[in-house]
């Protein structure tokens, strides 16, 4: 029976991805959190500081799910830097030390969110372009994942995972935020656990990096890599809709991304 760990395990993606596994009798499920829970089998710790007592739950681990963090994606460098950077190099640092053979970190679509309205097509190695702490913080996760898979062997799945709504039953739509960018970016509750079980178990060999969100039509993100990677096959899409008021606000919004910035750019360095 395999040991897995899954930290954030109360939380919204953690607590899904917990209660599924939990229901397969050949793994031995634990989860980490902050926050206490009534299940004996997740272990109250604060992963922003390393210590053995909640680090210990990795002994005899196969795979971890790294999914605890600072989930705003607006969030500033004061919480960024120790939920979602120091956090990782502790959880990190936990595994490689009980030999861990499989990690999955949580990574983020805001690693390439600058690439909103670029004509881009977003395979894993596009170059990055975060636009915010957020981001940022999950790139350096990516990197440090590759840096255990060269120097610590370790087998690291790095997933760019779609968006998960809390509300609406994550069903898509127009409600959705970021208009186009944001309800291409959904991802249904079954392809994610999908996507989180193919991360654990498939067949890889040091750091891969895969999109995980549904297949919907015309979005930017590349799934074959995905599927190439881990054998992640959506089994639900979506296509965007984009009524007057959404349209709008993207106008509005390509304006503070691309506009603006290239304008300040020009009036402080003009070229002739």
């Amino acid at each position: 029976m395999k040991k897995i760990v899954v930290t954030g395990a109360t939380g919204h993606l953690g607590k899904k991805v917990y209660d599924y596994l939990s229901a397969r009798d050949d793994l031995d499920v634990w989860g980490l959190d902050i926050r206490p829970s009534d299940d004996e089998k997740i272990i109250v710790g604060d992963i922003t500081q390393y210590e053995d007592r909640w680090a210990s739950v990795f002994e005899g681990c196969y795979g971890v799910i790294h999914l605890a963090a600072d989930r705003d994606n607006q969030c500033g460098w004061e919480s960024a830097i120790p939920n979602n950077i120091d956090a990782s190099y502790n959880v990190f640092h936990a595994a490689s030390k009980h030999n861990v053979k499989r990690f999955v970190f949580a990574s983020s679509n805001w690693v390439v969110g600058g690439y909103r309205f670029v004509n881009a097509n977003l395979t894993p190695d596009i170059t990055p372009n975060p636009v915010n702490p957020y981001g940022v913080t999950k790139l350096v996760g990516e990197r440090t994942g590759q840096y255990f898979a060269d120097h610590h062997g370790m087998d690291v799945v790095s997933a760019r995972i779609g968006w998960t709504q809390w509300t609406h039953d994550n069903q898509p739509g127009s409600h959705m935020e970021m208009g186009r960018w944001g309800q291409l970016m959904w991802l249904s509750d079954r392809d994610y656990l999908h996507g989180m079980e193919q991360s654990l178990f498939a067949d890889i060999n040091g750091h891969v990096v895969v999109n995980l969100m549904s297949n919907n039509k015309g979005m930017k993100w590349c799934l074959e890599s995905s599927k190439k990677a881990i054998g992640y096959e959506p089994q639900d899409g979506s296509p965007a809709d984009l009524p007057l008021e959404v349209r709008i606000k993207e106008i509005f919004a390509w304006m503070g991304q691309r506009c603006i910035p290239a304008l300040s750019k020009w009036i402080n360095n003009p070229s002739f």
